[in-house]
């Protein structure tokens, strides 16, 4: 057998590579939009000049800690720069949800106008800041409202901004959360207007259309109770609170009024009436009265706070607990005239309703001394005392709003919300501890200024 001869091996040679000449400190304007070179012209690139968008570079972010940087997008949440999207996997909807999500068709992806960032909020909503409201509908709030969100863009701003807002009780994130609660507000009102020229121009009653209708009234409802609840955090929020509780109250009662309570998701009465008559106690549903006079509706507030301090008393807790949901019925069911009258606004400087808003505080000042009752309905994940805050640091602005004749009705509520609340934890922080101070404060100087007037007057007597 010939050998074949194998002559010396050479080494291939190695070619070398010619090392990358990008730059990596470019703007992230040019990085999301892939361009191929930045210019790096500080502060503005020409590129982000030609197009008018705002140019962020890497040398501004923040260090994530000592050892190393975190390189992600920053969120830039105005109308000029949406480079970065995210996508969300499509699954398929639940068995509740399927009745109403299936005629609408496939889940479409969200525009290209949430960032890296978004995803943190929303990560933190599914983890911790969706809604406890209604009770027991957390299942729905984890599982079937994102699905809705995939086709209702004002939703899902609605569930960043209440991700965001509960996020910001530990960071500053302030500017994210405006704008995610601005869009939502806005395609929540667009999406009301929608349904009422539908509902007095369509006649079409099949159960295609009524499934529709009752799908984008659910995504209403969701959102309305998403920015409720974020409201609550936010220390300006008051009037909005209001105005949104009322707006989940209504859309759910025109729910129950109009469609299939089968193809509902969110819905108070259904789960208050399933508590009522597990431990005995009459439901009362929830009717718009007309022509009742804001007066009327003061004495409804007052007799149902009553009956809950009443219950507590009796150690009813159950009783106590019914009662203070009750409270809420009343800001749901006032006429509109009578409500407006009991809006706080800065276009109002005249206060109408001074009775409401004392009522407010002592209402407030019962939720504070049933925290660990209202606790026992909560799940654990929500159990955070600190969230309830921003409701007491509302009392310091709406008792300044109260008349010299009136303060004395203040003293009360004020002193059970700054003690009770420091014993249940809600003022475990350096703010925490400067409202609760604050409250003290005011309470001190309204009850030391009711002692006087009352010395001036026994002298004059």
């Amino acid at each position: 057998m010939a050998e074949i001869e194998q002559g010396p091996t050479r080494a291939t040679p190695i070619k070398s590579r010619k090392p990358h000449t990008k730059s990596r400190a470019g703007c992230y304007s040019c990085k999301a939009r892939k361009v191929k070179k930045c210019p790096e012209t500080r502060p503005i690139c020409k590129n982000c000049t030609a197009r008018k968008l705002d140019c962020v570079y890497p040398v501004q972010f923040k260090l994530q800690s000592q050892q190393q940087v975190a390189r992600r997008l920053i969120p830039d949440h105005s109308k000029k720069n949406r480079s970065a999207a995210v996508f969300w996997l499509t699954t398929p909807p639940s068995p509740l949800f399927s009745s109403f999500i299936r005629p609408i068709g496939v889940l479409q992806l969200l525009p290209a106008s949430f960032t890296i960032e978004d995803m943190r909020f929303f990560h933190h909503y599914m983890i911790a800041a969706h809604p406890y409201l209604p009770f027991g509908c957390d299942g729905v709030w984890v599982n079937d409202i994102p699905q809705l969100a995939h086709q209702h863009e004002y939703l899902m701003h609605a569930i960043l901004s209440l991700g965001t807002s509960h996020l910001s009780l530990m960071n500053t994130l302030y500017t994210a959360m405006v704008s995610h609660r601005g869009l939502a507000l806005r395609g929540l009102h667009e999406a009301i207007g929608k349904h009422h020229q539908q509902l007095h121009s369509t006649t079409d009653t099949s159960p295609t259309a009524t499934s529709t209708q009752t799908h984008e009234l659910n995504a209403m409802l969701a959102t309305c109770y998403a920015l409720a609840v974020q409201s609550s955090h936010i220390m300006d929020g008051f009037t909005d609170f209001l105005i949104l509780v009322r707006g989940c109250g209504r859309l759910d009662n025109h729910l129950s009024a109009h469609y299939n309570a089968e193809l509902r998701t969110l819905t108070f009465e259904r789960e208050r009436s399933r508590y009522s008559r597990s431990h005995g106690h009459a439901h009362h549903p929830v009717h718009d009265s007309c022509g009742e006079s804001a007066l009327t509706w003061d004495w409804k507030y007052h007799e149902l706070i009553l009956t809950a301090l009443e219950a507590l008393r009796r150690r009813a807790w159950v009783d106590a607990f019914i009662h203070f949901q009750d409270t809420y019925v009343v800001w749901c069911s006032m006429d509109e005239s009578s409500f407006q009258e009991h809006i706080i606004s800065i276009l109002a400087p005249v206060r109408k309703s001074k009775a409401f808003l004392i009522l407010l505080m002592h209402f407030t000042a019962l939720q504070t001394v049933m925290l660990p009752i209202i606790s026992r309905a909560i799940p654990l994940r929500a159990r955070f005392p600190q969230l309830m805050l921003p409701h007491m640091r509302w009392l310091i602005e709406i008792s300044c709003w109260i008349p010299d004749e009136l303060q004395q009705y203040l003293s009360v509520p004020l002193e059970a919300v700054g003690r009770l609340g420091g014993e249940y934890g809600v003022f475990d922080s350096d703010f925490g501890n400067r409202v609760r101070e604050a409250i003290l404060r005011r309470a001190g100087e309204i009850a030391e200024t009711a002692w006087r007037k009352m010395d001036e007057t026994i002298n004059l007597t």
